[in-house]
């Protein structure tokens, strides 16, 4: 075979040859600018943010992989895109432990600490840094191919600069929020059409080659996403809860104040709930006023969601008691105790909450002397068990209001967990208001929220709830809300008999 044969020959077999498992059967250029519109559309799904059906976690993870994947392929165009790569990762890496966070009840208390508390304005120092070097990558390309085409990302750059410093300062009202975004999509536009206008020339973009496919490696982090929030979900919805066998010193002092109180009427099942302390700080007792009520809570969280009723063979119900124990002195001093009891197991799915409004906080004429105190105790297998709350304390927190907008409230918190396979689960929580003029009435309140459910992102404890929702009953949280009121300076008042708890 003479030599121009043999050349004819290799052409036509070079031409002909199949190309390798996993080679992209598109031209370098394609796949280049293939890649670099996934950058494009994922600035855009990340840059933007709609806080309503979870679209703020689902379009920036979205966003995330979109621009991971892209610059993974243009990393070894330039130096640029591989800063763009290297920032991405970063970006995709925090967006997971957020999201992670964000199954369980500890993200709050997370951010609260001085080394994560700046990971929101790392992350949009992190984002502006992104776009910095991807205008430089774009500009070196062109500056590559002698083109005169300009695109760049200046002015998103300018867009989301000045977005941050709207957020900065609040509310900028309804037509500055329009006016933003029309902004925002003209600009987004006028970036793909110049796009489109650059692929059109000769400028190319080469992309690298890659071990993982771009589907395999997005249903790994797909994969490694939805593990680490089904453990969130599983190990970390409640509180830690330091549970132990119920125990009391038998002393002649506290036999005599619990048979005093016995006598005036203090309900005995709530007698046997209460610390040592509680029931000494009793001692002397003038007076006891009784209040009980009982919540159909079934009932309450259909009727308030719109599903109707729902037939059970036994509704589960909370059972309130709220006591209040005149106590010796010259002054009228009061030890308030409000006593929650649940009638059967109504399924605990992560927190519970009480929300205390005490005497001092309605009526200015009382003032409390004391800090809240109190316990929950449930039973298992025969045995009592107690734990002290989570936290209990007064709470100082912003509360949106709709006709009055923002306001500071402090109000009293008890929060808490309660264990699965248990009966009788109930607690207390007690204080002690005394009377700075005469005529007021006592008037104190308590909220209990109980979640009903666990399948709720993000994440949220029902004292958290209160503080952002309040009274509504929303999925998955449930208000029952009940209070002790009476006049204490009645002369001939009388004091009601209570009935045993119905708790099992």
């Amino acid at each position: 075979m003479d030599e121009e044969s043999k050349k004819l020959t290799d052409e036509i077999e070079n031409q002909t040859s199949v190309p390798p498992i996993g080679t992209a059967l598109v031209p370098e250029n394609d796949s280049g600018w293939r890649a670099l519109k996934r950058v494009l559309w994922g600035l855009a799904l990340c840059s933007l943010t709609l806080n309503f059906a979870c679209l703020d976690y689902i379009l920036p993870g979205i966003g995330l992989m979109l621009m991971l994947l892209g610059f993974r392929a243009l990393r070894g165009e330039n130096k640029w895109f591989l800063l763009c790569w290297i920032v991405a990762i970063v970006r995709t890496v925090s967006f997971i432990f957020a999201l992670t966070l964000n199954a369980t009840i500890w993200k709050k208390t997370v951010f609260e600490q001085p080394p994560f508390s700046a990971l929101i304005y790392l992350n949009t120092a992190l984002f502006l840094l992104l776009l910095f070097f991807l205008n430089e990558a774009l500009r070196s390309v062109q500056e590559k191919a002698g083109l005169q085409t300009r695109l760049g990302t200046g002015a998103l750059i300018v867009w989301y600069l000045a977005m941050c410093f709207l957020a900065y300062c609040g509310n900028i009202g309804t037509v500055l929020t329009m006016g933003m975004l029309v902004a925002y999509l003209f600009i987004l536009r006028n970036l793909f059409r110049r796009a489109r206008k650059l692929k059109a020339t000769d400028c190319q973009i080469s992309a690298a080659p890659a071990r993982l496919s771009d589907t395999m490696l997005a249903s790994l982090l797909a994969g490694v996403c939805v593990l680490l929030i089904c453990v969130g979900f599983v190990c970390f919805q409640s509180y830690p809860m330091k549970w132990a066998s119920v125990g009391r010193t038998d002393s002649n002092e506290l036999r005599q104040t619990e048979a005093a109180l016995t006598s005036l009427g203090f309900p005995q099942a709530v007698l046997d709930d209460m610390s040592e302390a509680d029931i000494l700080e009793c001692r002397g007792a003038r007076r006891v006023e009784v209040q009980q009520e009982d919540f159909p809570v079934d009932e309450m969280w259909y009727a308030a969601n719109g599903c109707g009723p729902k037939t059970l063979d036994n509704l589960r119900s909370l059972h309130f008691t709220h006591i209040a124990v005149q106590l010796p002195g010259d002054r009228d001093s009061w030890k308030i105790v409000h006593s929650f009891g649940w009638n059967a197991d109504p399924g605990f799915h992560g927190t519970e909450a009480l929300q205390i409004w005490p005497a001092s906080h309605i009526e200015m004429g009382w003032g409390q002397t004391n800090d809240f105190s109190g316990r929950v105790l449930y039973s298992s297998d025969g045995v009592r068990y107690v734990a002290p709350y989570y936290s209990l304390s007064k709470q100082t927190y912003e509360k949106q209001d709709f006709f009055f907008g923002n306001s500071q409230k402090t109000d009293g918190f008890a929060a808490f967990s309660f264990p699965k396979g248990g009966e009788n689960y109930r607690g207390y929580v007690s204080y002690t208001v005394q009377a700075r003029q005469k005529g007021c009435i006592i008037d104190s309140c308590m909220n209990y929220v109980h979640q009903v459910g666990s399948l709720h992102f993000p994440a949220q404890t029902a004292m958290d709830f209160w503080m952002t929702v309040g009274e509504n009953n929303k999925y998955p949280f449930v208000t029952l809300q009940d209070a002790l009121q009476f006049d204490p300076n009645e002369a001939d008042a009388k004091t009601p008999q209570s009935s045993e708890m119905t708790v099992n």
